[in-house]
């Protein structure tokens, strides 16, 4: 069996804590920043995360019925962590290089996995190859989570940034250069192809707004029925019981597509990532009545005057709460909006909405450096924030879940210029820290500040900058927008291997 040490905080150590009671003194990342800058050693004041463990390239994270398992995805492959001991996540099994002995492998820019039972949905490349490369859906056997088994393969033509897998069936984001739908697979033997559905295929209106403006981003599938994010196209809830015939029950979308194509018009780069628009994820609570729709966005300065782009409404995205308990009539509850930043551009310091879920009438979100955060959403239309911690410096957040609820949730960071990319267990229970966004905000903090251990500590400044993707297929998020393969008939493949 493969372990990784769990990462340790403040000297080696994790505050031993009851998880049904009040939580302790949770340590913060100490050491040497990649700088040559000593990171100050600081305590908190109230709450913080119970355990880390280190994942390379950790993007999306789900967890497991039970909660004591997390799957995360991790660009060049995935990784299974037992998180039943929160103070100490450990890797039980990590596989890197997938199907590289294939011509065209190895699968790459794995974005997103999704468990159900005993399979694991693992899913690339997120935004398209760069050149000839691998494309599709890998499904592993993890009966046995410490020696996962590769049993099948469905090989596409288009690149897929995310998919979910229910009752035996894998949804697949196919977003190509021909076209984009949703694609729906029989993964229960041999992956074979059930059907699919178009939005241009539905209301042909759309096709004049560019691809990168209406791709299906995510997807999401509870209860027989499918939302897919489609970006500036909005969410459209579908139907998915007959997969070979997807029928639209409802659509959330404050623009017709000739609205959308103006607003777009001659300026589809920076439509792309600002408000409004930008579907990103959405996801619906235990009784499907309440959907929360995240709008990942950020701000582009020096957008024509009088558009919608133009600073300060670009961005960052927060969180809109809607009542879908009528598909075909959705009302907007409320907006959660995103933490404050000096610079909502790409090449700022990001803190617009990321993933999120809703469990237990709590909606569960991350916000890259702007932390995590839990919300009360028993009366969706009054949201009340219960829980923020934000550590900028060291931790930028891609997706928040539920572990064991009322005991654990669960947080990946891609990492920073200072920190690895991993895996957080935090306590599931109200409580706040956000070192550095009073620095960031140039305000007094609302929020519960963590004491320095000496009087001569002090916070570490918060970056104001962060470094612009070089090329739209490295950006999270959004880069599946600017990077789109050719589509075609997927091609199957089955095979069965050692799992490496």
């Amino acid at each position: 069996m493969r372990r990784r040490e769990t990462l340790r905080f403040l000297g080696g150590s994790l505050a031993a804590t009851s998880l049904s009671g009040v939580v302790g003194a949770h340590p913060t990342p100490s050491g040497t920043d990649d700088d040559a800058t000593p990171a100050p050693t600081r305590t908190d004041a109230g709450y913080g995360p119970l355990g880390n463990v280190e994942v390379a390239g950790a993007t999306e994270a789900v967890t497991s019925d039970d909660g004591t398992l997390a799957f995360i995805a991790a660009t060049d492959g995935y990784a299974i962590v037992d998180i039943s001991t929160p103070s100490q996540p450990t890797v039980l099994a990590e596989r890197r290089a997938l199907l590289a002995d294939r011509e065209d492998g190895p699968l790459s820019q794995i974005h997103d996995v999704k468990q159900n039972g005993n399979t694991l949905l693992v899913v690339g490349p997120a935004n398209g190859p760069s050149g000839e490369s691998l494309s599709g859906a890998l499904l592993v056997d993890v009966s046995d989570p410490e020696s996962p088994t590769h049993r099948g393969f469905y090989e596409t033509d288009y690149p897929i940034h995310n998919g979910d897998l229910v009752d035996g069936r894998a949804y697949l984001t196919a977003n190509g250069s021909e076209d984009v739908r949703l694609e729906i697979i029989d993964v229960t033997a041999e992956p074979t192809r059930l059907g699919s559905w178009a939005l241009t295929d539905h209301e042909p209106g759309w096709e004049a707004l560019p691809r990168l403006l209406r791709v299906v981003h995510d997807v999401w599938v509870q209860n027989g029925t499918a939302y897919l994010a489609h970006w500036d196209a909005g969410v459209w809830i579908l139907d998915v019981r007959d997969p070979a015939s997807p029928t639209v029950l409802g659509h959330i979308g404050d623009r017709s597509p000739e609205q959308v194509v103006a607003d777009a018009d001659g300026r589809s780069q920076s439509e792309q990532i600002s408000l409004p628009g930008n579907a990103h994820v959405a996801v619906v609570d235990d009784s499907s009545d309440l959907l929360a729709l995240g709008r990942e966005a950020w701000a582009t300065p020096g957008a024509p005057p009088g558009t919608t782009t133009a600073e300060p409404d670009g961005g960052p995205g927060g969180i809109d709460l809607y009542d879908v308990s009528d598909h075909a009539a959705p009302v907007l509850l409320s907006t959660i909006e995103p933490p404050a930043t000096v610079d909502a551009t790409l090449s700022g310091s990001w803190t617009t909405a990321h993933n999120c879920e809703l469990r237990d009438d709590v909606l569960y979100s991350s916000w890259y450096r702007g932390g995590v955060k839990r919300h009360d959403v028993s009366d969706p239309a009054n949201p009340v924030e219960l829980t923020w911690w934000a550590d900028p410096p060291h931790a930028e957040f891609w997706t928040a879940r539920v572990g064991v609820p009322g005991e654990t949730f669960v947080a990946s960071s891609r990492g920073t210029e200072t920190s690895s990319p991993g895996l957080y267990v935090f306590p599931d229970e109200p409580g706040t820290t956000t070192w550095g966004f009073e620095d960031r905000v140039g305000e007094t903090p609302t929020v519960t500040e963590r004491q320095p251990t000496t009087p001569t500590e002090t916070p570490t400044p918060v970056p104001t900058t962060e470094p612009e993707p070089t090329t739209a297929t490295e950006s999270p998020g959004f880069g599946v927008l600017a990077a789109l393969a050719a589509l075609g008939t997927g091609t199957l493949v089955w095979r069965r291997d050692d799992g490496e």
